[in-house]
């Protein structure tokens, strides 16, 4: 039971909550909408701002990446506006729940993201200044190499082993696991990456 709520249901309904949020597809929703278009038919099929960049040009995918950043911002700022601090077990398990929501959305057949904005906007709530950092990563990774994916699982998986020294055991083990997420939903990219660079 968290301090912040009466009872262990209530807990439940923080994390629900967060998940259904983290569920929302914007990116696809969006692309239907004014694109008349299906992101999983398009490019990597993936529905994030990458491939609505690729779909609608700069300023859809910029639309997406801020509404799938908000996803992931908006349930742990609220817990930590409520009260609770930025490394409470709730707060910590409400971001990754955003997360778990945006990676397998109960309405796209438990599909969903590669999760790299929401993890963004988790993290910008939960640890600005790793964000910031993880952020400035990416771009230098990005240019260095042109692979966005290879940018985004570099900054995570730094962010992740950082907030263990920065930020205690509690939000390395949350973020750690988002990592495994993320790194899953990337599997594709992965084998993409080994076959272009056989050893």
């Amino acid at each position: 039971m968290s301090p912040l709520s009466p009872s262990p249901i209530v807990d439940l309904i923080y994390l629900f909550g967060a998940f259904l949020v983290g569920s929302i597809p914007f990116g696809l929703i969006l692309a239907k909408r004014y694109l008349n278009l299906d992101l999983r038919d398009l490019g990597s099929g993936n529905i994030g701002a990458t491939n609505a960049y690729r779909a609608g040009g700069r300023a859809f995918g910029a639309l997406v990446l801020v509404l799938d950043l908000l996803k992931g911002l908006a349930p742990p700022l609220l817990m930590i506006l409520a009260g609770a601090s930025p490394d409470h077990p709730l707060t910590l398990a409400v971001g990754g729940m955003a997360v778990l929501g945006h990676c397998c959305s109960p309405w796209l057949g438990f599909q969903g993201g590669k999760g790299v904005a929401t993890t963004l906007g988790v993290m910008v709530a939960l640890a600005p200044s790793l964000a910031a950092g993880g952020l400035l990563l990416y771009v230098v990774v990005v240019f260095l190499f042109r692979v966005s994916g290879l940018g985004s699982l570099i900054a995570i998986g730094a962010m992740a082993i950082l907030s263990w020294w920065s930020h205690g055991v509690a939000m390395g083990v949350t973020l750690g696991a988002i990592y495994a997420l993320v790194v899953w939903r990337h599997r594709s990219n992965i084998q993409a990456l080994v076959a272009e660079n056989p050893e």
